[in-house]
């Protein structure tokens, strides 16, 4: 029971450890993801509509991915794919780290998880 209990911690604290990895990586892409926003809405400030930013397009003006930055504008669009992925990894993470807690705080374990901690 004691080993099994013990697996159960130890798993979930390894798959933390390479989720922290993959969430530091999504917190670099949503920032970039923030900055082209941000550039987005001061180039978008420019245009009073899509179809005037997209006659921009059409003269060579601004690239495709600036128009389609500007049409997420319009669109009011403010969320980002990173951003979203990064909030939902943060509640999958937050998740795992309570089952932890609540697998070493479990009365029925307690002095077992404590008692092989001393022994490790």
């Amino acid at each position: 029971m004691k080993n099994d209990l013990l697996h159960e911690i130890q798993w979930r604290k390894l798959l933390l450890k390479r989720l922290s990895s993959v969430k530091a990586v999504l917190k670099r892409d949503a920032a970039a993801e923030k900055k082209r926003n941000i550039e987005a809405k001061q180039l978008a400030a420019g245009y009073q509509d899509f179809d005037e930013a997209h006659e921009a397009f059409g003269w060579g003006d601004i690239t495709l991915t600036q128009l389609d930055d500007i049409k997420a504008i319009f669109d009011n669009k403010d969320s980002s794919p990173a951003a979203d992925a990064l909030n939902c990894l943060s509640q999958m993470i937050g998740s795992v780290q309570g089952e932890i807690t609540m697998l070493i705080n479990d009365p029925d374990y307690r002095d077992e998880i404590i008692s092989e901690g001393e022994t490790e």
